[in-house]
């Protein structure tokens, strides 16, 4: 809920997180012991007790990361898409410090190995979704862009999309539209204010 998010968010846990991702990540903890997670084909998991350990993480034959916020969406691309050059991360969300800490010690290892890689991140078509890709950028990851979090793919999907319901987040959606941040979705916030429509990630995977 919102009030565990914030605690979260300000690294504040009764348990440790557990980070989830898939592809050729190696990680080499403070005693020198190192963990290959190439080989895990459903998906690797680290928890944020383990990385405090991590001093180095490596990755092998990475031409593109994508962070995914939603974990239905997370487990279905892992499935259905993935390739050996890609690093498929679950964003969750909500970034606490560790977790912040792993998405930038991922993308320093992809970037050191590949100059040229692609860093992606898709979200919900939303405010919400809106906002998480804006503190990645910001924060963690300079290079991000925005994946199928696009006109086209609201169009696409708008029979699944769902109503923008209040006054408030319209008012909101035409804040981020004037708000030099959010220019990448201008079109999209453009598109969900004429068309009344916003669309989660689950309803392209349905």
């Amino acid at each position: 809920g919102g009030r565990a998010d914030l605690l979260l968010q300000r690294g504040i846990v009764r348990w440790p997180e557990v980070l989830e991702f898939r592809g050729s990540v190696q990680t080499e903890s403070d005693d020198g012991e190192i963990a290959d997670y190439a080989a895990q084909r459903y998906g690797a998991y680290l928890n944020t007790d383990a990385l405090r350990h991590v001093r180095n993480v490596n990755v092998r034959g990475i031409s593109r990361m994508i962070t995914i916020e939603n974990k239905a969406n997370y487990i279905w691309y892992i499935q259905n898409h993935h390739h050996a050059q890609e690093l498929v991360v679950y964003h969750g969300g909500c970034c606490s410090p560790m977790k912040g800490r792993w998405l930038r010690m991922l993308a320093d290892a992809v970037r050191r190995q590949n100059p040229k890689a692609e860093f992606l991140h898709w979200s919900d078509i939303d405010a919400g979704g809106f906002r998480i890709f804006v503190q990645l950028k910001d924060h963690l990851i300079p290079e991000a862009a925005p994946w199928h979090m696009d006109v086209d793919t609201l169009v696409k999907y708008k029979a699944r999309a769902v109503s923008l319901r209040t006054d408030s987040y319209r008012r909101l959606l035409e804040q981020m539209q004037k708000d030099p941040e959010y220019m990448v979705f201008r079109e999209t916030l453009s598109c969900m204010l004429e068309q009344d429509i916003r669309l989660e990630q689950e309803a392209e995977i349905l």
